[in-house]
This record gives structure tokens, sequence and C-alpha cells, in this order.
């Protein structure tokens, strides 16, 4: 009985930990640069930057910009964008969404 339970307390842990993790800023080592833009390799949750003019790699993360659902509320939220530095020292920001799709805004009142 406790070996099964130790082994469900695993499992779940583990897939909690995926999940998680599918959330944050991408690492470094996933984002690639394709046709003027770097991306991410994951297919479920992409993260795209704008149209850059240098072929590089991206080397570290910076930050992340957080904005919250009301007032100043931390525990929810979505993540805006998250910066990087390339190898020569550019900044690029990435954004969730897919390559070649337009996501329009609108502000009213």
């Amino acid at each position: 009985m406790i070996k099964k339970l130790v082994c469900l307390y695993f499992l779940m842990a583990g897939s909690l930990a995926q999940a998680h993790d599918a959330f944050g800023c991408p690492y470094p080592s996933t984002i690639r640069y394709v046709d003027g833009f770097f991306l991410t390799s994951d297919i479920r949750f992409p993260w795209l930057s704008s149209k850059v003019d240098h072929r590089d790699f991206v080397d570290r993360f910076i930050g992340a910009i957080f904005i919250p659902e009301k007032d100043q509320e931390r525990e929810n939220g979505r993540l805006d964008k998250c910066v990087y530095r390339t190898g020569s020292g550019q900044r690029v920001a990435l954004r969730p969404g897919k390559p070649g799709v337009a996501e329009a805004i609108s502000l009213t009142s």
C-alpha cells in the first residue's frame, strides 16, 4: 500500500512540474533563429520574437514582464514577454503566440 502511494506521489509531482514549466519562460537552449525570427521548438506552447535583422543565437535569460489579472495580485496573471540577450549582446523579447498569426488588440473606453 505504501509503495503504491509513493509511486502515485512521484507520478503526480512529475506531471505538476511539467505543467508548471510549460507556462514559464522558455530555456535559451530551446530558442532558434528561423527566417528572421527567434522562436521556440515547442509546438504546444510557442514563443515568437518580432522580426530581427541579424542571425544570432540566444545566450541568456534576462527577465520577464508579468501582468497581474487584477490590481497588484501576484498569484494570477500572465507572462507578457520574456527578454533574452543574444550572443552578440543584443536584446530580444519573445511573446507567446503562433508564427504567421497576427494578434490584434483593441483599446476602448
